[in-house]
Protein backbone atom coordinates (compact mmCIF):
# COMPACT_ATOMS: atom_id res chain seq x y z
CA UNK A 1 0.00 0.00 0.00
CA UNK A 2 1.09 3.68 -0.33
CA UNK A 3 3.34 5.24 2.34
CA UNK A 4 5.78 8.17 2.52
CA UNK A 5 5.54 11.98 2.18
CA UNK A 6 3.01 13.65 -0.16
CA UNK A 7 4.22 17.26 0.30
CA UNK A 8 7.69 18.90 0.68
CA UNK A 9 8.98 22.49 0.99
CA UNK A 10 12.03 24.57 -0.04
CA UNK A 11 13.22 28.22 -0.02
CA UNK A 12 12.60 30.60 -2.99
CA UNK A 13 13.10 34.36 -3.69
CA UNK A 14 10.65 36.71 -5.43
CA UNK A 15 11.40 39.43 -8.01
CA UNK A 16 12.17 42.98 -6.78
CA UNK A 17 9.42 45.63 -6.86
CA UNK A 18 9.33 47.93 -9.90
CA UNK A 19 9.21 51.41 -8.31
CA UNK A 20 10.30 53.72 -11.19
CA UNK A 21 6.91 54.02 -12.96
CA UNK A 22 5.78 57.66 -13.50
CA UNK A 23 2.25 58.98 -12.90
CA UNK A 24 -0.09 59.34 -15.96
CA UNK A 25 -3.34 61.33 -16.56
CA UNK A 26 -6.44 60.08 -18.40
CA UNK A 27 -7.74 62.24 -21.29
CA UNK A 28 -10.02 65.26 -20.71
CA UNK A 29 -13.78 64.53 -20.47
CA UNK A 30 -16.30 66.52 -22.59
CA UNK A 31 -17.24 70.11 -21.61
CA UNK A 32 -20.45 70.45 -19.58
CA UNK A 33 -23.45 72.09 -21.33
CA UNK A 34 -24.13 75.82 -21.07
CA UNK A 35 -27.76 76.10 -19.93
CA UNK A 36 -29.77 79.34 -20.30
CA UNK A 37 -28.33 82.00 -17.97
CA UNK A 38 -25.11 80.03 -17.28
CA UNK A 39 -21.82 81.94 -17.61
CA UNK A 40 -19.25 79.14 -17.18
CA UNK A 41 -18.76 75.52 -18.22
CA UNK A 42 -16.20 72.93 -16.96
CA UNK A 43 -14.40 69.72 -17.87
CA UNK A 44 -12.37 67.23 -15.80
CA UNK A 45 -9.71 64.53 -16.06
CA UNK A 46 -8.48 61.88 -13.64
CA UNK A 47 -5.24 60.03 -12.85
CA UNK A 48 -4.89 56.83 -14.85
CA UNK A 49 -1.97 55.36 -12.85
CA UNK A 50 -0.38 56.93 -9.73
CA UNK A 51 3.14 55.60 -10.42
CA UNK A 52 5.76 54.09 -8.12
CA UNK A 53 7.53 55.62 -5.14
CA UNK A 54 10.61 56.52 -7.21
CA UNK A 55 8.74 57.68 -10.36
CA UNK A 56 7.63 61.21 -11.39
CA UNK A 57 4.42 62.52 -9.81
CA UNK A 58 1.49 63.90 -11.91
CA UNK A 59 1.56 67.72 -12.35
CA UNK A 60 -1.16 69.87 -13.94
CA UNK A 61 -4.83 70.82 -13.67
CA UNK A 62 -7.47 68.15 -13.06
CA UNK A 63 -10.43 70.51 -13.70
CA UNK A 64 -10.74 73.45 -16.16
CA UNK A 65 -13.40 76.12 -16.77
CA UNK A 66 -14.20 78.59 -19.56
CA UNK A 67 -16.83 81.22 -20.26
CA UNK A 68 -20.07 80.37 -22.08
CA UNK A 69 -20.78 82.33 -25.29
CA UNK A 70 -23.39 82.26 -28.03
CA UNK A 71 -21.61 79.37 -29.79
CA UNK A 72 -21.74 77.05 -26.75
CA UNK A 73 -25.18 77.91 -25.36
CA UNK A 74 -27.95 75.31 -25.88
CA UNK A 75 -31.33 76.11 -27.42
CA UNK A 76 -34.26 75.69 -25.08
CA UNK A 77 -36.28 72.49 -25.84
CA UNK A 78 -38.89 70.68 -23.73
CA UNK A 79 -38.92 66.92 -23.18
CA UNK A 80 -41.19 65.00 -25.60
CA UNK A 81 -42.93 61.62 -25.21
CA UNK A 82 -44.20 59.22 -27.91
CA UNK A 83 -47.84 58.19 -28.44
CA UNK A 84 -49.25 55.30 -26.42
CA UNK A 85 -48.62 51.83 -27.94
CA UNK A 86 -51.41 49.33 -28.63
CA UNK A 87 -52.60 47.27 -25.67
CA UNK A 88 -50.42 44.14 -25.23
CA UNK A 89 -51.61 40.53 -25.12
CA UNK A 90 -53.64 39.53 -22.05
CA UNK A 91 -51.61 37.47 -19.56
CA UNK A 92 -54.43 34.91 -19.19
CA UNK A 93 -57.10 33.59 -21.55
CA UNK A 94 -59.72 33.35 -18.78
CA UNK A 95 -60.14 33.86 -15.06
CA UNK A 96 -58.83 37.45 -15.03
CA UNK A 97 -55.51 38.61 -16.42
CA UNK A 98 -53.80 41.92 -17.20
CA UNK A 99 -52.44 43.70 -20.25
CA UNK A 100 -50.15 46.73 -20.64
CA UNK A 101 -49.50 49.66 -22.94
CA UNK A 102 -46.54 52.01 -22.82
CA UNK A 103 -44.92 55.08 -24.29
CA UNK A 104 -41.31 56.28 -24.37
CA UNK A 105 -39.31 59.51 -24.07
CA UNK A 106 -38.49 60.61 -27.61
CA UNK A 107 -36.20 63.51 -26.67
CA UNK A 108 -35.02 64.83 -23.30
CA UNK A 109 -35.20 68.48 -22.21
CA UNK A 110 -32.17 70.67 -23.07
CA UNK A 111 -31.17 74.28 -22.41
CA UNK A 112 -33.38 74.59 -19.33
CA UNK A 113 -36.54 73.23 -21.05
CA UNK A 114 -39.35 71.50 -19.17
CA UNK A 115 -38.76 67.86 -18.20
CA UNK A 116 -41.29 65.13 -19.05
CA UNK A 117 -43.91 64.52 -16.38
CA UNK A 118 -46.34 61.61 -16.72
CA UNK A 119 -46.83 57.84 -16.76
CA UNK A 120 -44.76 55.69 -19.14
CA UNK A 121 -46.56 52.36 -18.62
CA UNK A 122 -50.14 51.48 -17.55
CA UNK A 123 -51.97 48.20 -17.00
CA UNK A 124 -55.61 47.10 -16.95
CA UNK A 125 -57.58 43.91 -16.29
CA UNK A 126 -58.76 41.64 -19.12
CA UNK A 127 -60.43 38.27 -19.82
CA UNK A 128 -62.30 38.29 -16.52
CA UNK A 129 -64.70 35.50 -17.47
CA UNK A 130 -64.52 32.27 -15.46
CA UNK A 131 -62.38 29.46 -16.91
CA UNK A 132 -63.94 26.20 -18.07
CA UNK A 133 -67.37 27.65 -18.87
CA UNK A 134 -66.68 28.89 -22.40
CA UNK A 135 -67.49 26.29 -25.06
CA UNK A 136 -65.31 25.90 -28.15
CA UNK A 137 -66.01 23.64 -31.14
CA UNK A 138 -63.46 21.17 -32.47
CA UNK A 139 -61.32 22.62 -35.30
CA UNK A 140 -59.36 20.79 -38.01
CA UNK A 141 -55.84 22.13 -38.57
CA UNK A 142 -54.32 22.65 -42.03
CA UNK A 143 -53.30 19.59 -44.04
CA UNK A 144 -49.61 18.69 -43.75
CA UNK A 145 -47.38 18.06 -46.79
CA UNK A 146 -47.73 14.78 -48.69
CA UNK A 147 -45.36 12.06 -47.38
CA UNK A 148 -44.51 8.43 -48.14
CA UNK A 149 -43.22 9.02 -51.64
CA UNK A 150 -39.75 7.71 -50.69
CA UNK A 151 -41.10 4.15 -50.23
CA UNK A 152 -41.79 1.86 -53.21
CA UNK A 153 -43.38 -1.53 -53.71
CA UNK A 154 -42.05 -4.37 -55.88
CA UNK A 155 -43.24 -2.71 -59.10
CA UNK A 156 -41.71 0.67 -58.26
CA UNK A 157 -45.06 2.36 -57.51
CA UNK A 158 -45.36 4.90 -54.72
CA UNK A 159 -48.25 5.89 -52.48
CA UNK A 160 -48.54 9.29 -50.79
CA UNK A 161 -50.49 10.22 -47.67
CA UNK A 162 -51.07 13.33 -45.61
CA UNK A 163 -52.61 14.10 -42.22
CA UNK A 164 -54.03 17.03 -40.33
CA UNK A 165 -54.28 17.68 -36.63
CA UNK A 166 -57.40 18.23 -34.55
CA UNK A 167 -57.93 20.90 -31.87
CA UNK A 168 -60.41 19.07 -29.63
CA UNK A 169 -63.64 20.68 -28.49
CA UNK A 170 -63.87 22.33 -25.04
CA UNK A 171 -66.85 22.37 -22.74
CA UNK A 172 -70.05 21.82 -24.70
CA UNK A 173 -68.40 22.47 -28.06
CA UNK A 174 -69.13 20.22 -31.03
CA UNK A 175 -66.54 17.52 -31.94
CA UNK A 176 -64.97 17.19 -35.39
CA UNK A 177 -66.33 14.85 -38.06
CA UNK A 178 -64.25 14.19 -41.17
CA UNK A 179 -61.01 12.66 -42.48
CA UNK A 180 -57.72 13.20 -40.62
CA UNK A 181 -55.52 11.12 -42.98
CA UNK A 182 -55.76 10.91 -46.79
CA UNK A 183 -54.00 8.93 -49.50
CA UNK A 184 -53.12 10.27 -52.93
CA UNK A 185 -50.78 10.06 -55.91
CA UNK A 186 -47.07 10.99 -55.69
CA UNK A 187 -45.39 13.37 -58.14
CA UNK A 188 -42.73 11.92 -60.39
CA UNK A 189 -39.29 11.94 -58.71
CA UNK A 190 -35.85 11.39 -60.28
CA UNK A 191 -33.80 8.31 -59.22
CA UNK A 192 -31.61 8.70 -56.12
CA UNK A 193 -28.37 6.72 -55.77
CA UNK A 194 -27.35 5.20 -52.44
CA UNK A 195 -24.55 7.02 -50.56
CA UNK A 196 -22.35 5.96 -47.60
CA UNK A 197 -21.65 8.12 -44.56
CA UNK A 198 -18.05 8.47 -43.35
CA UNK A 199 -16.65 5.68 -41.19
CA UNK A 200 -17.47 5.98 -37.47
CA UNK A 201 -14.61 6.08 -34.93
CA UNK A 202 -12.87 2.83 -34.06
CA UNK A 203 -14.41 1.04 -31.06
CA UNK A 204 -12.46 -0.02 -27.97
CA UNK A 205 -9.85 -2.74 -28.35
CA UNK A 206 -10.94 -6.13 -27.07
CA UNK A 207 -7.61 -6.67 -25.25
CA UNK A 208 -5.42 -4.31 -23.23
CA UNK A 209 -2.22 -6.01 -24.49
CA UNK A 210 -1.05 -9.07 -26.35
CA UNK A 211 -3.07 -8.36 -29.49
CA UNK A 212 -6.79 -7.70 -29.86
CA UNK A 213 -9.37 -6.59 -32.41
CA UNK A 214 -11.36 -3.41 -32.78
CA UNK A 215 -14.33 -2.68 -35.03
CA UNK A 216 -15.81 0.30 -36.82
CA UNK A 217 -18.93 0.74 -38.92
CA UNK A 218 -20.57 3.08 -41.34
CA UNK A 219 -24.17 3.46 -42.41
CA UNK A 220 -26.11 4.93 -45.27
CA UNK A 221 -26.57 8.68 -45.52
CA UNK A 222 -28.86 8.43 -48.58
CA UNK A 223 -31.10 5.42 -49.25
CA UNK A 224 -31.50 4.24 -52.83
CA UNK A 225 -34.80 5.45 -54.26
CA UNK A 226 -36.73 5.32 -57.50
CA UNK A 227 -34.42 2.85 -59.24
CA UNK A 228 -31.12 4.48 -58.22
CA UNK A 229 -27.81 2.62 -57.81
CA UNK A 230 -27.40 0.61 -54.54
CA UNK A 231 -24.31 1.08 -52.34
CA UNK A 232 -21.34 -1.24 -52.80
CA UNK A 233 -18.93 -2.21 -50.01
CA UNK A 234 -18.88 -3.41 -46.41
CA UNK A 235 -20.75 -1.85 -43.51
CA UNK A 236 -18.12 -2.88 -40.97
CA UNK A 237 -14.40 -3.65 -40.80
CA UNK A 238 -11.96 -4.88 -38.15
CA UNK A 239 -8.37 -3.98 -37.29
CA UNK A 240 -5.75 -5.45 -34.97
CA UNK A 241 -4.82 -3.37 -31.90
CA UNK A 242 -2.77 -3.36 -28.66
CA UNK A 243 -0.22 -5.81 -30.06
CA UNK A 244 2.44 -4.96 -27.49
CA UNK A 245 3.44 -7.65 -25.00
CA UNK A 246 1.52 -7.92 -21.71
CA UNK A 247 4.52 -7.13 -19.46
CA UNK A 248 4.35 -5.71 -15.95
CA UNK A 249 3.68 -1.95 -15.85
CA UNK A 250 5.06 0.17 -12.98
CA UNK A 251 3.33 3.22 -11.54
CA UNK A 252 4.39 6.52 -13.16
CA UNK A 253 3.99 10.14 -12.07
CA UNK A 254 3.96 13.43 -14.00
CA UNK A 255 6.61 16.17 -13.87
CA UNK A 256 6.45 18.74 -11.04
CA UNK A 257 4.32 21.84 -11.70
CA UNK A 258 5.95 25.28 -11.37
CA UNK A 259 6.26 26.70 -7.85
CA UNK A 260 3.18 28.62 -6.68
CA UNK A 261 3.13 32.31 -5.70
CA UNK A 262 4.75 33.05 -2.34
CA UNK A 263 2.00 32.96 0.32
CA UNK A 264 3.08 35.94 2.45
CA UNK A 265 2.67 39.71 2.33
CA UNK A 266 6.07 40.44 3.87
CA UNK A 267 9.10 38.61 5.16
CA UNK A 268 9.30 34.85 4.60
CA UNK A 269 6.43 32.70 3.31
CA UNK A 270 5.78 29.31 1.72
CA UNK A 271 5.17 28.15 -1.86
CA UNK A 272 4.20 24.71 -3.16
CA UNK A 273 4.33 22.53 -6.28
CA UNK A 274 2.43 19.36 -7.25
CA UNK A 275 2.62 16.22 -9.39
CA UNK A 276 0.14 13.39 -9.93
CA UNK A 277 -0.09 9.69 -10.84
CA UNK A 278 -0.45 9.34 -14.64
CA UNK A 279 -0.10 5.54 -14.89
CA UNK A 280 -1.25 3.10 -12.21
CA UNK A 281 0.70 -0.10 -11.78
CA UNK A 282 -0.62 -3.13 -13.69
CA UNK A 283 -0.04 -6.90 -13.72
CA UNK A 284 2.21 -7.01 -10.66
CA UNK A 285 4.13 -3.79 -11.40
CA UNK A 286 5.62 -1.58 -8.67
CA UNK A 287 3.37 1.01 -7.07
CA UNK A 288 4.37 4.65 -6.52
CA UNK A 289 5.99 5.49 -3.14
CA UNK A 290 6.97 9.16 -3.33
CA UNK A 291 5.77 12.69 -2.58
CA UNK A 292 2.99 14.30 -4.66
CA UNK A 293 3.19 17.81 -3.12
CA UNK A 294 6.23 19.84 -1.97
CA UNK A 295 6.54 23.08 -0.02
CA UNK A 296 9.52 25.46 0.44
CA UNK A 297 10.24 28.83 2.03
CA UNK A 298 10.19 32.06 0.00
CA UNK A 299 10.67 35.81 0.43
CA UNK A 300 7.53 37.94 -0.02
CA UNK A 301 7.37 40.77 -2.56
CA UNK A 302 6.69 43.26 0.26
CA UNK A 303 10.18 42.79 1.69
CA UNK A 304 11.04 42.35 5.36
CA UNK A 305 8.39 42.70 8.08
CA UNK A 306 8.78 44.70 11.30
CA UNK A 307 10.78 42.50 13.70
CA UNK A 308 12.55 39.19 13.12
CA UNK A 309 10.90 35.79 13.66
CA UNK A 310 11.94 32.26 12.67
CA UNK A 311 9.58 29.91 10.86
CA UNK A 312 8.11 27.05 12.94
CA UNK A 313 6.35 23.85 11.80
CA UNK A 314 3.05 22.90 13.49
CA UNK A 315 2.49 19.45 15.06
CA UNK A 316 1.12 16.60 12.96
CA UNK A 317 -2.65 16.18 12.92
CA UNK A 318 -4.21 12.90 14.10
CA UNK A 319 -4.45 10.09 11.54
CA UNK A 320 -7.59 10.46 9.44
CA UNK A 321 -10.45 8.04 8.87
CA UNK A 322 -9.98 5.27 6.27
CA UNK A 323 -9.61 6.10 2.59
CA UNK A 324 -10.51 3.39 0.09
CA UNK A 325 -7.65 2.47 -2.25
CA UNK A 326 -8.05 4.16 -5.63
CA UNK A 327 -6.39 1.21 -7.37
CA UNK A 328 -6.37 -2.44 -6.29
CA UNK A 329 -4.80 -2.81 -2.85
CA UNK A 330 -5.05 -1.96 0.85
CA UNK A 331 -6.78 1.20 2.03
CA UNK A 332 -4.90 3.96 3.82
CA UNK A 333 -5.03 6.83 6.35
CA UNK A 334 -3.48 10.29 6.05
CA UNK A 335 -2.28 13.14 8.30
CA UNK A 336 -1.14 16.70 7.58
CA UNK A 337 0.69 19.60 9.19
CA UNK A 338 1.31 23.21 8.25
CA UNK A 339 3.39 26.24 9.17
CA UNK A 340 2.46 27.40 12.67
CA UNK A 341 4.69 30.52 12.63
CA UNK A 342 5.82 32.21 9.39
CA UNK A 343 9.34 33.62 9.30
CA UNK A 344 9.46 37.43 9.44
CA UNK A 345 12.19 39.99 8.88
CA UNK A 346 15.60 38.34 9.02
CA UNK A 347 14.13 35.20 10.63
CA UNK A 348 15.01 31.75 9.29
CA UNK A 349 12.55 30.10 6.88
CA UNK A 350 11.31 26.58 7.60
CA UNK A 351 13.54 23.86 6.20
CA UNK A 352 11.98 21.65 3.48
CA UNK A 353 9.84 19.01 5.15
CA UNK A 354 6.84 16.78 4.54
CA UNK A 355 3.43 18.42 4.99
CA UNK A 356 1.24 15.39 4.24
CA UNK A 357 1.77 11.66 4.91
CA UNK A 358 -0.14 8.47 4.18
CA UNK A 359 0.23 5.03 5.73
CA UNK A 360 -1.29 1.70 4.63
CA UNK A 361 -3.89 0.27 6.99
CA UNK A 362 -5.00 -3.36 6.56
CA UNK A 363 -8.16 -2.55 8.49
CA UNK A 364 -9.27 -0.10 5.76
CA UNK A 365 -11.37 -1.39 2.82
CA UNK A 366 -9.47 -2.20 -0.36
CA UNK A 367 -10.30 -1.21 -3.93
CA UNK A 368 -10.71 -4.67 -5.48
CA UNK A 369 -13.52 -6.22 -3.48
CA UNK A 370 -15.26 -8.46 -5.99
CA UNK A 371 -18.62 -7.97 -4.26
CA UNK A 372 -18.49 -4.21 -4.97
CA UNK A 373 -17.54 -4.59 -8.66
CA UNK A 374 -20.35 -4.16 -11.20
CA UNK A 375 -19.82 -5.38 -14.77
CA UNK A 376 -21.39 -3.60 -17.73
CA UNK A 377 -24.40 -5.27 -19.38
CA UNK A 378 -26.05 -4.80 -22.79
CA UNK A 379 -29.82 -4.73 -23.21
CA UNK A 380 -31.46 -7.07 -25.73
CA UNK A 381 -31.03 -6.35 -29.44
CA UNK A 382 -33.84 -4.40 -31.09
CA UNK A 383 -35.54 -5.94 -34.18
CA UNK A 384 -33.76 -5.65 -37.53
CA UNK A 385 -34.68 -2.47 -39.40
CA UNK A 386 -36.22 -2.47 -42.89
CA UNK A 387 -33.92 -3.50 -45.74
CA UNK A 388 -32.54 -0.67 -47.85
CA UNK A 389 -33.81 -2.28 -51.10
CA UNK A 390 -37.36 -3.36 -51.94
CA UNK A 391 -36.41 -5.67 -54.80
CA UNK A 392 -33.36 -7.75 -55.71
CA UNK A 393 -30.24 -8.13 -53.57
CA UNK A 394 -27.41 -5.83 -52.42
CA UNK A 395 -29.25 -4.09 -49.59
CA UNK A 396 -28.24 -3.58 -45.96
CA UNK A 397 -30.08 -3.24 -42.65
CA UNK A 398 -29.07 -2.82 -39.04
CA UNK A 399 -30.21 -3.33 -35.47
CA UNK A 400 -29.17 -1.57 -32.27
CA UNK A 401 -28.94 -2.16 -28.53
CA UNK A 402 -28.41 0.13 -25.55
CA UNK A 403 -26.44 -0.18 -22.31
CA UNK A 404 -28.61 -1.58 -19.50
CA UNK A 405 -25.98 -1.52 -16.71
CA UNK A 406 -22.88 0.72 -16.66
CA UNK A 407 -19.67 -0.79 -15.24
CA UNK A 408 -18.16 0.85 -12.15
CA UNK A 409 -14.43 1.49 -11.60
CA UNK A 410 -13.52 -2.13 -10.92
CA UNK A 411 -16.17 -3.79 -13.09
CA UNK A 412 -15.68 -5.21 -16.57
CA UNK A 413 -16.46 -2.69 -19.31
CA UNK A 414 -18.88 -3.48 -22.13
CA UNK A 415 -17.46 -5.23 -25.17
CA UNK A 416 -18.86 -5.01 -28.67
CA UNK A 417 -20.66 -2.29 -30.60
CA UNK A 418 -24.06 -0.74 -29.99
CA UNK A 419 -25.13 -1.34 -33.63
CA UNK A 420 -24.49 -4.18 -36.07
CA UNK A 421 -25.16 -4.52 -39.78
CA UNK A 422 -25.79 -7.33 -42.25
CA UNK A 423 -26.64 -7.65 -45.89
CA UNK A 424 -30.23 -8.22 -47.00
CA UNK A 425 -32.37 -8.45 -50.12
CA UNK A 426 -35.88 -8.95 -51.36
CA UNK A 427 -37.51 -12.11 -52.68
CA UNK A 428 -39.04 -9.93 -55.38
CA UNK A 429 -36.94 -9.54 -58.51
CA UNK A 430 -36.35 -6.06 -59.84
CA UNK A 431 -36.98 -7.29 -63.41
CA UNK A 432 -40.54 -8.10 -64.57
CA UNK A 433 -41.04 -11.88 -64.84
CA UNK A 434 -44.16 -11.80 -66.99
CA UNK A 435 -46.41 -9.51 -69.00
CA UNK A 436 -46.86 -6.07 -67.46
CA UNK A 437 -50.38 -5.79 -66.05
CA UNK A 438 -51.84 -2.52 -64.86
CA UNK A 439 -52.87 -2.74 -61.19
CA UNK A 440 -54.98 -0.22 -59.30
CA UNK A 441 -54.57 0.54 -55.58
CA UNK A 442 -57.16 -1.12 -53.28
CA UNK A 443 -58.22 -0.08 -49.76
CA UNK A 444 -58.97 -2.65 -47.06
CA UNK A 445 -62.17 -2.62 -45.00
CA UNK A 446 -62.78 -0.05 -42.28
CA UNK A 447 -62.13 -1.19 -38.71
CA UNK A 448 -64.89 -0.94 -36.13
CA UNK A 449 -65.37 2.44 -34.45
CA UNK A 450 -63.12 2.85 -31.38
CA UNK A 451 -63.95 2.88 -28.57
CA UNK A 452 -66.96 0.59 -29.18
CA UNK A 453 -69.08 2.66 -26.79
CA UNK A 454 -69.17 6.47 -27.00
CA UNK A 455 -66.74 7.77 -24.36
CA UNK A 456 -68.96 10.75 -23.39
CA UNK A 457 -72.65 11.08 -22.56
CA UNK A 458 -72.76 14.26 -24.66
CA UNK A 459 -70.62 15.31 -27.63
CA UNK A 460 -68.16 12.40 -27.71
CA UNK A 461 -66.06 11.19 -30.64
CA UNK A 462 -64.99 7.80 -32.08
CA UNK A 463 -62.30 6.81 -34.58
CA UNK A 464 -61.83 4.14 -37.23
CA UNK A 465 -59.13 3.37 -39.82
CA UNK A 466 -58.33 1.27 -42.87
CA UNK A 467 -55.13 0.24 -44.67
CA UNK A 468 -54.03 -0.17 -48.27
CA UNK A 469 -54.05 -3.90 -49.06
CA UNK A 470 -52.71 -3.54 -52.60
CA UNK A 471 -50.65 -0.69 -54.00
CA UNK A 472 -50.91 0.51 -57.59
CA UNK A 473 -48.44 -0.91 -60.12
CA UNK A 474 -47.46 -0.44 -63.74
CA UNK A 475 -49.36 2.81 -64.19
CA UNK A 476 -52.42 1.82 -62.16
CA UNK A 477 -54.48 4.33 -60.23
CA UNK A 478 -53.27 5.21 -56.70
CA UNK A 479 -55.58 5.10 -53.70
CA UNK A 480 -57.37 8.37 -52.99
CA UNK A 481 -59.38 8.92 -49.84
CA UNK A 482 -59.01 8.93 -46.04
CA UNK A 483 -57.26 6.11 -44.16
CA UNK A 484 -58.60 7.26 -40.76
CA UNK A 485 -61.75 9.11 -39.69
CA UNK A 486 -63.34 10.62 -36.59
CA UNK A 487 -67.10 10.97 -36.05
CA UNK A 488 -69.37 12.51 -33.48
CA UNK A 489 -71.33 10.34 -31.05
CA UNK A 490 -74.04 11.12 -28.49
CA UNK A 491 -75.53 12.34 -30.76
CA UNK A 492 -74.28 10.69 -33.95
CA UNK A 493 -74.88 12.19 -37.41
CA UNK A 494 -78.63 12.57 -37.93
CA UNK A 495 -79.49 11.50 -34.37
CA UNK A 496 -81.45 13.42 -31.72
CA UNK A 497 -79.66 14.75 -28.66
CA UNK A 498 -79.60 12.28 -25.75
CA UNK A 499 -81.60 13.21 -22.66
CA UNK A 500 -79.85 15.99 -20.72
CA UNK A 501 -77.47 16.78 -23.62
CA UNK A 502 -77.48 20.08 -25.53
CA UNK A 503 -74.99 19.29 -28.30
CA UNK A 504 -75.54 22.46 -30.31
CA UNK A 505 -75.60 20.34 -33.51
Amino acid sequence: GPHGSLTQTKVCELEKCKANTSCNFNGWADWTHCAVGATQRTRERSIASPGGPQGDACQGAMQETEACDEGTALEVADCKMSHWSEWGKCSRSCGGGHQEQERQIVSHAVGGGNACNGTLRVTRSCNEGLCGLQAADCIFEEWQEWSGCDATDASGSRQASRTRGVKVARGDGRPCAGPVTEAGACPEVAPTDCEWRSWNDWGDCGEACGGGQRFRTRDLSVMVQNGGKPCQGDVGETQSCNEESCNEVDCQVSQWTVWSVCQANCGQGQQTRLRQVVQACQTGGNGCTLGLEESRGCTAEGGACDGDRDCKWADWSAWSECFKAEMCGVGYRRRVRGIEVQAEGAGKPCLPATVEEVTPSPSCPGGCNAESCVDGEWDDWEPWEQCSVSCGQGGVHSRARVMRVEANDCGKALEGDHREYRSCGSEVSCEPTGPIVQQNCVFGSWTAWEPPQCPAACNGDQKRSRTIVRYSANGGLPCEGPTSEVTRCNPGPGEEDPEGCDSGA
